[in-house]
Parts: C-alpha cells; structure tokens; sequence
C-alpha cells in the first residue's frame, strides 16, 4: 500500500510537520503496524486550494492508495472528486477551526482538533456558569477563523450576550488589550470570551496580567489558548481562564500515558502528534485490511485514543472524540493545564454547530486560507 503525507509548516510551531510525522509512525507502532515508505510533500501553509489539488493529484499519479493532510475542511471539498473518481481515500487533519464540509465527503475522513466545538461548549460553560454578559476579544489572526462565528452563536443560543467586540492590531509591537480592559471598567460586563494562539496568546496572557484582566474577569478561552507548547512558555497570569479542548497531557488514560511515553521529548507530544497519532491507528487499520474494505472499517471505526474512546460518525465521515473542561492554575510562577471534568451530552451542541455550517459556511471570502495555526514568518 502506498501513503502520501502532505504536511504543513509554521513559524509558531517550528516542529509541526515533524510532530505528525513521528506521531503517525508512533501510532503505526502502537497498532501493530510497521510503518511503510512515505511518499512526503511540504504544503507551506496550505493557504491555495488550487496547490493542494496538485499535490493531491503528483500523490495519486505515483501510485498513492491513501493522503494523509493536514488541511482544511474547504481544500479537501475541493480536491475530492480527484479521490472519488480514483476509488482512493483522503485522511484529513484538522484544527477545527474552520467549518466543516456541509455534506458528507464519501472519500475523505477527518480526525479533527474540533476546535470550533470546543469554543462553543466553553461559550455555553460560560453562561451556564451565570456569565451571561461577555465581552470578547480575538486576536487579528484569530478573527479570520470562525472562532468568534462559534462564540457568538453559541452565547446568543444558550440566552447570553457579546456586549463589545474586540480585535488586536495586526503587528504585535503594537498588541494592547486597553481598550478591552476600558471597557469592562466602565461597563456592568462579567465575562471574557478570548481566542488567541501561539504568540499572540503570550502576548494576550502578559498584557492582560498587567492591566488587571486577569485578576478582575473570568476569561472562557478557545483551546489553542491552553495549547500546551506555548502555555509552557507563559508565566501565570493570575485569575482563573477556562477552555474547552479535546486533549490534554494529563489526561489520567492508558492510552494517553502510551501516548506520552512513546512521544517523550519536550514539546513532541502535543494535540498535532495526537491526532497524527490516530492517523497511524486508521493506517494500520487500513493495512489489515481488504483494499477494497478500508473505507467501510473507516466508517464504524471505534479507537481508545489518547483523547478518549473515539469513533468515526458515519453520516459525516468526522471522527468525534471527547471533550474536556479545563482550566489553567499556577505551578510555581508557570502555567498549567489541569483537567476539571469531561463535557457530557454533546450532541446538542453538534447540532447547533452544523446550523451554523449550513448559514454560514459556505462564506469562504471572508476567511483566511492557511490551514490554523499554519504561519509564515
């Protein structure tokens, strides 16, 4: 059988491609496969739809029976009738924080971060949590993304309100949340909802410690805001920030110690060597299997995974995981994620996620194209 990997870079995570590189040999590994030869194409960022077609297609012209990619949710909509025309499979990772495809793709697979998911669960988390009121604020990058769409739809449906909008300037020599902090001074306001990754969550932690954000509001945050790779970086903030994600190293499961056992470097075991990692799990599935059956054992399949007991929803070909509630605490002056509790009865949100996809995500102009967090300097 013959694989392409179609992998992406980034400037805030140097080591990405890397990461999903080992995590699927990892995973390989761990389902008792040994990994083949893999036929290996660096997309950039993946921001050209057009780009990842072509490699798409040079994959499938040199004899590619399985492309694994990390890229959004619209590249593979756009590259799909080449795998559906060739009988072959597309294995998608993906952040979450784009829409997913409005109808299912017979022939392309996603393993997804479920980023968008997990902001609209810490949205309701929110209000439940009688934080009914809410500013939010993102950072430039971030508002490209759908991010603040999940925030406000979900706070709107579960009976709260976004009071102020708030959007970080571009260059981060110019970074300030005064105006943000302005507000709440001012205004009766008693929630934060933040989305902001790598860098400009750094920035977003610091400035806001030193104005007081942190020690005076609740911030609810997106997942990429307690991404562990950077929040090792951050020293903690004060106050209490709370996010919604679908991972977390800590998470108390023999898989997830396999997991991190396998991925022992500083910084290797991370949410992009996780869901590469049950990309290696469908891999080695898909060895033992009929070449003919690998996509209906891809339909129902069910794996423990280091995120949980997961398994492929059929009617969407989207493999759904759980999600946890998590907060970030101090340890000795540094960040750290603990996890508080497992989010139940998901399937609500689900839903009310996929009416947002059917209103609004067709609407790709206003969008960015890289693939999240993918960024060249």
């Amino acid at each position: 059988m013959n694989i392409s990997l179609l992998i992406p870079r980034s400037v805030l995570y140097p080591s990405m491609g890397f990461d999903i590189v080992d995590g699927i040999r990892a995973g390989l590994q761990h389902g008792g496969a040994s990994a083949p030869h893999f036929d290996i194409r660096n997309i950039g960022v993946a921001a050209k739809d057009q780009d990842v077609f072509t490699h798409c297609e040079q994959a499938l012209m040199n004899g590619a029976d399985i492309v694994v990619a990390y890229i959004n949710p619209s590249s593979a909509e756009y590259a799909h009738a080449l795998f559906e025309a060739n009988d072959k499979l597309l294995l998608v990772l993906d952040s979450g924080m784009h829409f997913p495809p409005a109808k299912k793709l017979s022939h392309a697979f996603f393993i997804s971060l479920q980023g968008i998911l997990c902001c609209r669960l810490t949205a309701k988390l929110a209000v439940d949590s009688g934080f009914d009121k809410n500013a939010f604020t993102c950072s430039f990058y971030d508002a490209g993304y759908r991010a603040p769409v999940a925030f406000a739809s979900s706070v709107g449906t579960h009976g709260g309100s976004i009071s102020f909008n708030h959007i970080t300037p571009l260059k981060r020599s110019e970074f300030t949340v005064q105006p943000l902090v302005d507000f709440l001074a001012e205004n009766t306001t008693n929630g934060v909802l933040a989305a902001f990754a790598g860098d400009m969550a750094e920035d977003f932690y610091k400035h806001g410690e030193e104005t007081g954000l942190f020690q005076n509001n609740a911030i609810f945050g997106s997942p990429y805001m307690i991404e562990e790779v950077w929040l090792d970086k951050i020293p903690y903030p004060g106050g209490k920030t709370t996010a919604c994600s679908t991972w977390a190293r800590s998470l108390d499961l023999p898989e997830n110690q396999a997991f991190m056992q396998a991925l022992n470097k500083p910084g290797k075991a991370n949410v992009f060597s996780v869901i590469a990692w049950e990309a290696g799990l469908f891999l080695a599935a898909a060895l033992s299997t009929d070449s003919d059956s690998i996509s209906t054992a891809w339909s129902t399949i069910v794996l423990d995974s280091p995120r949980g007991k997961v398994s492929m929803n059929s009617e969407t070909n989207f493999l759904e995981a759980p999600v946890y509630i998590c907060q970030v605490i101090n340890d000795s002056g540094k960040s750290k994620l603990t996890v508080l509790s497992e989010v139940t009865n998901l399937d609500q949100e689900i839903s009310l996620l996929h009416k947002d996809v059917l209103a609004f995500g067709d609407q790709v102009t206003n969008s960015w194209h890289n693939a999240y967090p993918c960024l060249e300097s």
